[in-house]
């Protein structure tokens, strides 16, 4: 089921709420021009699954997925341009075990844990 992020909101234990229930399915966020710029996935009010965000024109902005809240595997982001910006592999424990950044003409700027 995929709901619009206004028919949600945050209940008093931090879940994602829609009616009276915590919300499994997805939540799309809206951009001024009607297109779908924030895409996420619950899990009985918890974020769990892919996350995407894009800029207002339709270009991916970032995406990965999360394990009941925590970021897990390979997550990415993208400069307006296109060109991938950040790697990162989440670890253990969701912290980063790697991490690349680019500058937006495709230059690696940092490489680390």
């Amino acid at each position: 089921m995929r709901v619009d992020e206004k028919e949600t909101y945050v209940g008093d234990d931090l879940r994602v709420m829609h009616g009276d229930e915590p919300f499994t399915g997805e939540v799309a966020a809206m951009g001024p021009e009607g297109n779908i710029v924030e895409l996420a996935t619950y899990f009985d009010g918890v974020p769990h699954g892919p996350q995407i965000i894009w800029y207002s024109n339709g270009q991916k902005k970032q995406e990965g997925v999360r394990d009941y809240g925590r970021n897990v595997g390979e997550w990415r982001r993208w400069h307006k341009n296109g060109q991938l910006a950040e790697c990162t592999v989440f670890g253990d424990h969701n912290l980063p075990a790697s991490r690349k950044r680019w500058d937006d003409q495709g230059n690696l700027t940092e490489e680390g844990p």
